[in-house]
């Protein structure tokens, strides 16, 4: 865990933060993870060292190889002479081998950077520097070579030779990070980033302090909002677009979902069921036009059989009303008189006729199979009218009245009165004088109207089918995208609650941020202020305080000085002479900090230079670029 996780964790403990808000801030705390390219020596040790020369060749305004040596060990290092002898060319060389580039080029035209190679030598472009390193026996060669057809100072190629291992990359120091964090080098132009660049500045200083770290989390953070908040914002933009189709379609599903969909409580059930069709608008025509498609009339196949029961059974009572059917009825009924007499009074005359010894037990058994027969012949009359019956019952079955659904299709643009009116003659059938016309008379109904009902019902039903299917298309692509905006407003909703809580994280951090810098700040303000004071002279200005502002496009730093012991704005009171050494006060507790390769004298005490007295009375006298011999 890095210092910064460890001092959110510990102030998470002091100042929570609902369960929402800490997972978010936790989550940007720790998806810092792959973010260093591999390679980049991030990881390894930054070693400390003493200069003990520098060689430059072809650079600048060093033509011949020239070379400075320094005794290495603790001190301030002034390499002083006239103008135009060298010290900056030296100085700036040295920069380029262990930064890779001049900060004083970063933002000159190509004119100023393609200048770099010096016009008055034919040898090659070449620096290279001695350093005593800590923990390394013998001296450590570092050296930058340009190839003859380089041309842009970023292209030489920088290797280490260290006593007792094979030449690397420069990355072997573990230098990188510091280099940047704690630049040794300032050069005059950079005097600007106190002047009239305090963001930059700010953003130097916050690095140096460690709360790089804090800006990256407070950009994820940033990042994770604005996600949110697009996703929350995605319903707003489709509805925007889906609204005006919505209010210019026909369809009263569509004046239904717009209501829903723009009402103040937003029913996601009710307006999913509306798009998939699991729930219909209320008085939908749709509704009418499904009953409009459903309608049908009996088939002609079952009509014709209709009919002919109908016939079949006119045809049998017709013939079981003839005489010889009555007759045979009366005969059996008679017959079973003389059955009956013969079974009281036994065997005998007939009491009919008279004839002797005509009842006998023969005659007994051949009277009642005869009294069978004519029965069953009688009976037909009864099997007739059945049939008769089952056959109006079915006919009652296929003639029904109109359908109520017929009044409904004006209101859906369809005109139902032929349908009307063929239904209307279908349903009245006039009973005739007997029951054998009445079943011929239905009979001859059926057969004569059902071919213009069925007719006309079939044309309803397609013109119904048709505006069906029209309004459907019309509806289905906007139903498709009503189902879009409810996956949409589903994700809002949980993406507003996810940026509200990543706003509270955000609160929280701005103000956790404001406590470490000035807490991380308190050592390099004494030091910067203790190094104001030597510097100063008989400046009648003294540093008071230094902090860091502001977020964002509008962070700064704020020098607060005092005038003869009256407070004022540090920079607006300050001279030219005062501003410098200002920014040379700010810039080498920066440069000499505990981390940098330039830092305190000693790898086992690892204080702040600037405050610590040393015997010279200069401040920062741990700076490792010793005095040379001169």
């Amino acid at each position: 865990m890095s210092a910064i996780e460890h001092a959110i964790v510990e102030r998470l403990g002091r100042v929570p933060l609902d369960d929402a808000a800490a997972d978010h801030l936790l989550a940007a705390v720790t998806d810092g993870g792959g973010l260093r390219p591999s390679g980049s020596g991030e990881d390894l040790p930054s070693a400390g060292a003493y200069l003990k020369s520098v060689t430059v060749a072809g650079f600048r305004g060093i033509g011949p190889a020239s070379r400075i040596d320094i005794k290495p060990g603790p001190g301030l290092t002034v390499v002083c002479g006239r103008n135009g002898s060298g010290k900056s060319s030296f100085a700036e060389a040295l920069e380029v081998l262990l930064t890779g580039d001049v900060r004083r080029l970063r933002t000159r035209s190509q004119v100023w950077r393609s200048s770099w190679r010096c016009l008055h030598g034919d040898g090659p472009s070449e620096v290279s520097a001695e350093l005593v390193m800590e923990g390394i026996k013998g001296t450590a060669i570092v050296t930058c070579r340009w190839d003859e057809d380089a041309r842009k100072i970023e292209d030489g190629q920088v290797r280490i030779k260290i006593p007792g291992e094979p030449d690397s990359r420069i990355d072997r120091l573990g230098w990188g990070k510091a280099m940047d964090l704690y630049r040794p080098f300032l050069s005059h132009a950079e005097l600007e980033v106190v002047l009239d660049k305090p963001s930059e500045l700010y953003d130097q200083l916050s690095a140096i302090l460690g709360l790089g770290e804090l800006a990256d989390i407070a950009a994820r953070l940033a990042v994770a909002r604005k996600a949110s908040d697009a996703t929350a914002n995605t319903p707003k933009t489709l509805l925007a677009g889906l609204v005006p189709e919505l209010e210019r379609c026909p369809d009263p599903r569509a004046a239904e979902a717009v209501k829903l969909m723009t009402g103040k409580n937003v029913d996601l059930d009710a307006i999913e069921s509306l798009a998939t069709g699991s729930a219909e608008a209320p008085d939908s025509t749709l509704v009418t036009l499904g009953r409009l498609r459903s309608l049908n009339v009996p088939l002609h196949e079952e009509v014709v059989e209709v009919q002919g029961q109908l016939l079949d059974a006119a045809d049998r009572l017709e013939a079981a009303g003839t005489s010889s059917v009555r007759l045979a009825q009366s005969t059996a009924d008679l017959l079973a008189a003389a059955v009956d007499h013969y079974g009281v009074h036994g065997p005998g005359d007939c009491p009919v006729c008279g004839r002797a010894g005509a009842l006998t037990n023969t005659w007994l058994d051949e009277t009642r199979t005869r009294i069978d027969d004519l029965r069953a012949q009688a009976s037909e009359m009864d099997r007739a009218q059945a049939a008769g019956h089952r056959a109006t019952q079915r006919a009652q079955e296929v003639v029904t009245r109109p359908p109520d659904v017929l009044r409904e299709a004006a209101t859906v643009g369809l005109d139902a009165a032929r349908a009307e009116e063929a239904w209307a003659r279908w349903a009245a059938i006039e009973p005739a004088a007997d029951r054998v016309a009445s079943l011929r008379a239905a009979a001859a109904h059926l057969g004569t109207n059902h071919p213009d009902l069925a007719a006309a019902v079939d044309d309803l039903v397609a013109a119904a089918s048709a505006e069906y299917v029209r309004r459907q298309d019309l509806w289905s692509p906007l139903a498709v995208r009503i189902g879009a905006w409810c996956i949409a407003e589903q994700e809002a909703m949980t993406a507003r609650l996810r940026s509200k809580a990543i706003k509270k994280a955000e609160g929280w951090l701005k103000a956790a941020a404001h406590d470490l810098r000035n807490e991380r700040l308190q050592p390099y303000v004494q030091g910067a202020a203790h190094i104001w004071s030597q510097l100063r002279q008989e400046s009648n200005v003294d540093l008071v305080k230094i902090s860091l502002e502001g977020v964002a496009t509008s962070r700064s730093v704020d020098f607060d000085v005092t005038v003869d012991g009256q407070q004022a704005a540090g920079l607006g009171v300050m001279s030219q002479g005062e501003v410098n050494a200002l920014a040379l006060s700010v810039f080498l507790p920066r440069a000499t900090a505990d981390d940098s390769p330039c830092g305190s004298s000693s790898s086992t005490t690892r204080c702040r230079p600037w405050t610590r007295a040393r015997s010279k009375g200069w401040p920062g006298s741990s700076l490792r670029w010793p005095r040379p011999a001169r």
